[in-house]
């Protein structure tokens, strides 16, 4: 059966509705303490008319993990000035994911430090060392990988950046950015001493 365009942009915009309802509800109570029709109620809907949309709590869950990682995963198709250095390209870049992670804090501790963490975390990690690695494709020159092939620079920049990211979920840090560009300056420098 065919959906008109009309109503299929109904059905997302429904769907995002509960969504960002059950990232509220998970936020406030944590993933295990909540329930259908808590996330119905936050999104204004009954628990009966939830269920037209989403199955089970899992399936909300997991569509707040595809909401979060195809924002992030946007990130790096983004422009990127011309004539910079990859360090510069980089704070960029982990500049643009923070600002994601600043605004969606409770999903990125729900991803990365709650009960939803063992099972989404490893995918999610994956899928943004693959595009961190066509980025590196793109935008940095052999000469910058100091004759890394562009996987393995993801890894280590992700590694990296997954290290800073947890300790400025867990503590709060407000100069994450500051303290990874230190890092990134120390991975960088290596590289090039590695010619």
């Amino acid at each position: 059966m065919t959906v008109h365009p009309r109503r299929a942009r109904e059905i997302a915009r429904t769907r995002q509705d509960i969504l960002e309802a059950a990232a509220r509800a998970f936020a406030q109570n944590g993933y295990q303490a909540v329930t259908m029709q808590e996330i119905a109620r936050e999104a204004g809907y009954t628990a009966a008319s939830l269920y037209s949309y989403f199955s089970s709590k899992e399936e909300i869950l997991e569509g707040l993990k595809e909401l979060v990682l195809s924002e992030s995963l946007r990130i790096f198709e983004q422009p990127m000035p011309g004539g910079i250095p990859l360090r510069e390209k980089l704070y960029i870049l982990l500049d643009r994911q923070l600002e994601i992670a600043k605004r969606r804090r409770e999903l990125a501790a729900l991803f990365h430090l709650g009960t939803a963490a063992q099972a989404n975390f490893c995918e999610m990690h994956e899928r943004r060392i693959e595009a961190f690695t066509e980025f590196l494709r793109h935008h940095a020159s052999p000469e910058e990988l100091g004759g890394f092939p562009p996987e393995e620079l993801a890894l280590m920049v992700t590694g990296l950046a997954g290290a800073y990211f947890m300790r400025w979920l867990v503590e709060g840090d407000d100069v994450v950015l500051e303290k990874l560009a230190a890092a990134l300056d120390v991975l960088l420098a290596g590289l090039r001493s590695s010619r």
